[in-house]
């Protein structure tokens, strides 16, 4: 763990864990019952660079990758060797995000559920 610490919840019990210093972080997302699900390895620009972010499974292997865009209006993946781009309105109103820990802080207090174990 390094740099600042996050720690977000959905309504159907997955956590979320952020961890960055700014220039890398380390998204976790954590299952209800308590196994990781993926996880993101972020880089953040330097400038006006994108914002990056390599999604593993469980086993380390990279599933996805996406990139953002600097301006925020696109977001690339590649996935199986395919490239796209969603901006927004090509895959719906809500798009496609790998990174749902954007939506709804978690509590931190001692005794919540989304305390880091």
């Amino acid at each position: 763990m390094y740099g600042g610490q996050t720690n977000y919840c959905l309504a159907n019990g997955v956590r979320t864990y952020v961890d960055s210093d700014g220039v890398t972080g380390l998204a976790t997302m954590i299952k209800p019952d308590g196994h990781t699900c993926y996880t993101i390895y972020l880089t953040y620009p330097s400038g006006t660079g994108p914002t990056t972010g390599a999604i593993k499974d469980p086993d380390g292997a990279v599933v996805m990758y996406e990139s953002d865009s600097s301006d925020n209006k696109t977001i690339t993946f590649i996935c199986n060797g395919v490239q796209w781009v969603e901006d927004g309105v090509s895959c719906g109103a809500g798009g496609i995000n790998a990174f749902p820990f954007l939506t709804v802080d978690c509590p931190k207090s001692t005794g919540q559920m989304c305390l880091r174990p």
